[in-house]
């Protein structure tokens, strides 16, 4: 019966997270019959279509009856002031607007890209960091493609270790069909490819929007590491600080990078905590290291 299913429970979900306040949404006033069937549509629009939510072909009539539903069933009801609660419409219409009608999450402050640029006079110590580990991953990079086939328009390193956002060679690569690779092989490793070219051009423009994460699958030798290393080379060659991290050392270093704890600075110390304390203790050791904090 109704009467003894669980009861969904955020606390404080308010419009200005905007990818836990669309989920928030979803729950609240979706009809699903479980998770995995209301977000395997591909993105949060579909979802909505899927639960019920949008009804008709006119996006800004379902954005404003689901602003109008959320307005009169919760939003008067949390605690704050007249301006508190005006900001909250604004910013529930501005989050809605983006996810329904433009398909997109919008993301609060600074573009990354942009912030790079802002604060591009850095100390001597991060400008020693950032060129050590472009030099390492470009020189393992190099190392594996120079003499191959697979790879046309090759920038020099000294292209690679000089490229800027302003002065950049990705445009000259591309990836070349082998003589025993299929048709098929080739054009399914060419749309994954398009797809993380698409993802860093988006990146590089700057824009107020989420860059979806790219997630290559498949079973050994199939070719993700390829994929993954073209693509480090395509945002190095872009001007973009790129790294490499992996789970196990041996394999990080083997693609030009650093273990991923030593990155992150996650310890199996916090292995008992919750993912959000790991989290916090991890930023914390970031803030005692500025220049690994100022790469990152």
């Amino acid at each position: 019966p109704d009467d003894e299913l669980p009861i969904i429970w955020f606390n404080s979900i308010k419009p200005n997270q905007p990818a836990r306040f669309a989920y928030h949404l979803l729950l609240c006033f979706g009809k699903f019959n479980n998770e995995l069937e209301l977000l395997g549509t591909g993105n949060l629009k579909e979802a909505f279509r899927k639960s019920g939510l949008l009804q008709g072909t006119n996006d800004m009539d379902s954005c404003s009856r689901l602003l109008r539903r959320y307005i009169t069933e919760q939003l008067i009801y949390v605690p704050g002031s007249t301006n508190q609660f005006d900001r909250n419409c604004v910013l529930a219409a501005n989050n809605l607007q983006s996810i329904i009608v433009d398909n997109t999450i919008p993301v609060d402050g600074i573009p990354p890209v942009l912030y790079t640029s802002m604060v591009k006079k850095i100390d001597d110590d991060t400008d020693k960091e950032i060129r050590a580990n472009r030099e390492a991953l470009v020189n393992v990079l190099y190392d594996k493609y120079s003499n191959i086939d697979s790879i046309a328009g090759l920038p020099t390193k000294a292209q690679l270790m000089n490229a800027t956002l302003f002065n950049s060679y990705e445009h000259q690569l591309q990836i070349v069909q082998s003589s025993t690779q299929s048709d098929a092989s080739y054009a399914e490793q060419k749309r994954a490819n398009d797809t993380i070219e698409a993802a860093i051009t988006h990146y590089k423009m700057g824009m107020n929007t989420h860059v979806q994460n790219v997630l290559l699958a498949g079973a050994p030798g199939c070719g993700k590491t390829f994929c993954m290393d073209l693509a480090a080379l395509r945002s190095v060659a872009s001007g973009l600080n790129a790294m490499s991290a992996a789970m196990m050392c041996e394999r990080s270093l083997e693609n030009g990078g650093r273990h991923l704890a030593k990155w992150s600075k996650l310890s199996t110390r916090d292995a008992n905590s919750s993912p959000f304390r790991a989290a916090e203790m991890a930023l914390a050791r970031l803030y005692r290291r500025p220049k690994e904090f100022l790469f990152l």
